[in-house]
């Protein structure tokens, strides 16, 4: 009979351990799930990204909006920044910025990504552009009447 009752607490207690397993496993999908939900102020992605240069007091403008891609978890990061040129030509030295010549920064004519009110950006302003990527991110930016636009997607 104690062999009986030892072999149930036995097969409990395994029980128990698959679902504490379960639980745990599953509780760290939803958890590393919520991570990557988490949106990011500007100032966050860009200390993500190793981006030096931005002061608080620089930023004129900014707006982050959600990415319209497969999973929607990334942003897409817009700022209109006032830097002066010396300031300019620092800020591209020292983050590594190379001369972008394929992907431009986004306009208002274009349909996605939605632009800011404040974003007035055309194909033509765009002749000299600069880049950085880190990962899956990238960060695009272009001088424009002694302004800096920057657009960000993580």
């Amino acid at each position: 009979m104690a062999r009986h009752y030892s072999a149930l607490i036995a097969k409990f207690c395994t029980k128990i351990r698959i679902i504490m397993f379960v639980k745990v496993f599953f509780c760290a999908i939803v958890l590393s799930g919520c991570y990557k939900n988490k949106r990011y102020t500007l100032n966050e992605f860009l200390v993500l990204q190793n981006v030096v240069g931005v002061d608080v007091s620089n930023v004129v403008h900014s707006t982050i909006q959600p990415s319209l891609n497969s999973d929607y978890r990334n942003s897409d990061y817009f700022a209109k920044l006032s830097l002066s040129d010396e300031q300019y030509r620092l800020f591209l030295s020292t983050n590594a910025f190379r001369r972008e010549n394929v992907l431009s920064l986004p306009c208002g004519s274009q349909s996605w990504p939605k632009v800011p009110k404040w974003w007035n950006i055309s194909e033509h302003d765009q002749k000299e552009r600069f880049s950085r990527r880190v990962g899956d991110a990238i960060i695009i930016v272009v001088r424009k009447d002694n302004s800096t636009y920057l657009f960000g997607s993580d």
